[in-house]
């Protein structure tokens, strides 16, 4: 009976090992053509931050169906996979928080920004994107190099500021309350604007105030998130006046 259990479980594991692979190629090929088929309507990075997102799903239910089925199969060979599973879970958060914990180290205490130009050992380029784990450099070749940010804060670098007067500015308007302390409310939309992952740190933001209306000068780290900004902007701080129908008779 136990090697029937035997038997039974590695056929499982075998299908399962299978599924995971059909799984694996279809995720890859709608990836690749589902942008082509339905139309870029995001961009790249935000296209693959929620694909990221959907495929975590994903495999997690898979998981959870191949666990249960094992586990209905053979008791031992169920938990043993429960328990991979589980370390194998815990290693690879620990693998993406320590490039995600760097790389926002490196984003406050060096403020990298999009545009600069870095030398890391024999890698000399120009910083074109700041990805979740890792920094994306061009280098004067034209080569792309992905650099994982625990790699290059364990290393030492340069940085070369781009000219800030060069980085193209973004400016909208909306309603808000002016009745108050000006001064407090300008303190709490940069600091807001500090908090997004959309707006650079230097140039500093700028908000003035006229009757009823605020304007809000930002440097996004891409202009693909201009809207962004200002959609997260207009929700924390945007009072829209009332208006009274029969006022304006």
């Amino acid at each position: 009976m136990d090697n029937l259990n035997f038997l039974s479980s590695g056929h499982i594991f075998f299908v399962i090992i299978v599924w995971a692979t059909v799984f694996y190629v279809a995720i890859r090929l709608v990836k690749k053509y589902l942008p082509l088929i339905w139309g870029m309507k995001l961009s790249k990075q935000k296209f693959d931050y929620y694909f990221a997102i959907g495929e975590s799903v994903v495999w997690g239910v898979f998981l959870l169906i191949a666990a249960n089925w094992l586990l209905s199969k053979s008791v031992f060979f169920g938990v043993a996979f429960i328990l991979f599973i589980l370390a194998l879970s815990i290693i690879l958060v620990f693998v993406y928080f320590r490039d995600y914990m760097a790389g926002l180290s490196l984003k406050m205490e060096n403020n990298i920004a999009k545009g600069d130009y870095i030398s890391f050992g024999e890698i000399k380029g120009r910083v074109v994107a700041l990805n979740v784990r890792n920094i994306e450099v061009e280098t004067e070749a034209g080569e792309t190099i992905y650099i994982p940010y625990h790699i290059l804060s364990a290393g030492a670098f340069s940085i070369k500021r781009q000219d800030t007067s060069k980085i193209q500015s973004f400016a909208f308007e909306f309603e808000c309350d002016t009745s108050g302390n000006l001064s407090v409310l300008e303190d709490e939309i940069v600091k807001f604007l500090y908090g997004l992952p959309w707006v650079r740190m230097k140039p500093q933001p700028a908000v003035s105030f006229e009757e009823g209306r605020a304007k809000v000068v930002v440097y996004p780290v891409s202009k693909d998130f201009v809207f962004d900004i200002e959609k997260a902007v207009k929700e924390k701080f945007e009072t829209k006046q009332e208006q009274n129908d029969d006022e304006t008779a």
